[in-house]
């Protein structure tokens, strides 16, 4: 993956993991994810504290709380999983039903769709070894 801004997604990986106490960044590292801000929002009426932070793709997560978190990044990294496997079946239907493709670029889609899924697992499964540290 290119990151179109290394720094800032850098920054907010740091932000992230000092605020929550988890490392994920050798699973981070060529992974389809790329934060791309993260802010704390302020509702005026309850007083209420929340943090948002949105992805490159303008996806975003909305949490108050470490728990939140964890939920809402498991959430958007179960989505991102599912959306790569819609897109490798419609790269094998393509292939199926005949149409005219370069061998080589669905070879190297194949390839990124299958380096995404490891990587967005081994978030996961970093992200939930370590939810379940914490209610242990």
């Amino acid at each position: 993956m290119i990151l179109t801004n290394e720094k800032l997604h850098k920054e907010i990986y740091e932000k992230i993991s000092s605020m929550y106490g988890i490392k994920f960044k050798a699973q981070l590292k060529d992974s389809p994810i790329e934060f791309y801000k993260f802010s704390t929002l302020n509702d005026i009426i309850t007083d209420k504290e929340s943090h948002l932070i949105i992805f490159a793709n303008k996806e975003s997560i909305k949490f108050r709380n470490k728990s939140e978190f964890l939920k809402e990044f498991m959430n958007y990294i179960y989505c991102k999983i599912l959306e790569l496997e819609n897109q490798f079946n419609e790269l094998n239907n393509r292939e199926y039903n005949g149409m005219k493709y370069d061998k080589n670029n669905i070879f190297m889609q194949h390839e990124e769709i299958g380096n995404g899924q490891y990587k967005l697992n081994q978030i996961l499964k970093k992200i939930e070894t370590f939810k379940n540290k914490k209610q242990d």
